[in-house]
Order: structure tokens, then sequence, then C-alpha cells
């Protein structure tokens, strides 16, 4: 008898814990995060071949040039040689598009792409 008065004792202050614990303590609320890398989206409006690549120069509303190089990968459509297609995607900041014939010049670009969807028009 004594066993069980002294295990309902414990279950109750157990239970009440939890629910004192419950009150006090506040969960925040979750949020976005902000992507891992940063990203981009426009219409392309014009490309140039590069001795390391192609640079792509994207109108709005994430514009700018970027470059693709051999490690960049296409989705759908693979819209990679026409103006006009939606690029949509991620980049590594920094880069430059080497310029040929002779490869000794280069213009520097907003990015690297790793990631890029294409429009089918």
């Amino acid at each position: 008898m004594g066993k069980v008065i002294t295990l309902a004792i414990i279950s109750v202050v157990v239970v009440a814990a939890m629910i004192v614990g419950s009150l006090i303590y506040k969960v925040e609320l979750a949020s976005a995060t902000p992507p891992l890398k940063p990203h981009f989206g426009g219409r392309v409006n014009d490309f140039l071949l590069c001795c390391n690549g192609i640079m792509y120069a994207i109108g709005p509303p994430r514009g700018g040039s970027y470059l693709a190089d051999q490690n960049t990968k296409f989705f759908k459509y693979w819209q990679s040689q026409r103006k006009g297609v939606w690029f949509l995607g991620i980049y590594n900041p920094g880069g430059a598009c080497i310029i040929p014939p002779r490869c000794r010049r280069s213009t520097p670009v907003n990015g690297v792409i790793i990631h890029v969807g294409t429009s089918l028009f």
C-alpha cells in the first residue's frame, strides 16, 4: 500500500512539473532561413563564349553577368545557347570570363553558376 501511494505522489509531481514546464518554456516560431547560396534569375539578354565557359548577361528581376563552366548543371530543357530564355539558379560569387582568342584578358562576373534551370521558350 505504501509503494502505491509513493508511486502516485511521484506521478502527480512529474505530471505537474511537465505542465508547469510547458507553460514557462516559450517556443519561438519558425521562420524562413536565407538560401545557402546566392540565387539569380531573369531572361538571357546575351551570351559570350569564353575560354573557361559561357558568360551570360541576364536581365531583371535578379540579373547580372554569370559564368557557366564545365561543372555547371543545367536542368529542364537545357537551353544554354539561346537569347530570350529564362534562367533561374544558384551561383558562387566571384569569377571571371577569360576572353578569346588568346585567352589573356579577362572580365569579372557576378559569379559562377552551380545549378540552373531554363525555360523552353
